[in-house]
């Protein structure tokens, strides 16, 4: 039943990535409003006792700095939520990342171009990054 649930939740995001919020976009508003989301995300997450949160972006994973502007940025398999914190990184809001770690609720972060990619996380493929504990 849970992994059913994480599968809605992953749908959800895709959902809302692909209506825009956020995106990618630097706009305050896109911004704005996809924090507002990830944040009801996490809420909703742990309201539904979920084992994990699928997050489909426009990245394939969790990188030392923005891949796009910087070549020299590394892809992480997988890293601490207090890393994803302490370095700043761009995986969901410190609110969403804090609910998550806080709760113990990995975040598998992955590229949503690819729409083979949620059937292949749900399965338990090894795609994009792991945020967990320690």
């Amino acid at each position: 039943m849970k992994r059913s649930l994480a599968l809605a939740l992953a749908l959800l995001m895709l959902l809302c990535t692909l209506a825009g919020c956020g995106g990618g976009s630097k706009s305050w508003k896109g911004t704005h409003h996809a924090e507002i989301v990830v944040e009801e995300y996490g809420t909703i997450t742990i309201e539904i006792n979920a084992d994990i949160v699928l997050l489909a972006k426009n990245v394939d994973g969790v990188y030392s700095d923005d891949p796009a502007k910087n070549p020299d940025a590394v892809k992480f398999d997988e890293i601490s939520y207090d890393e994803v914190l302490r370095q700043h990184l761009m995986v969901m809001d410190s609110t969403a990342t804090s609910l998550s770690m806080d709760n113990h609720i990995p975040i598998i972060l992955f590229a949503l171009k690819d729409p083979g990619n949620i059937v292949r996380v749900v399965m338990g493929e090894k795609i994009g990054t792991v945020v967990k504990e320690d």
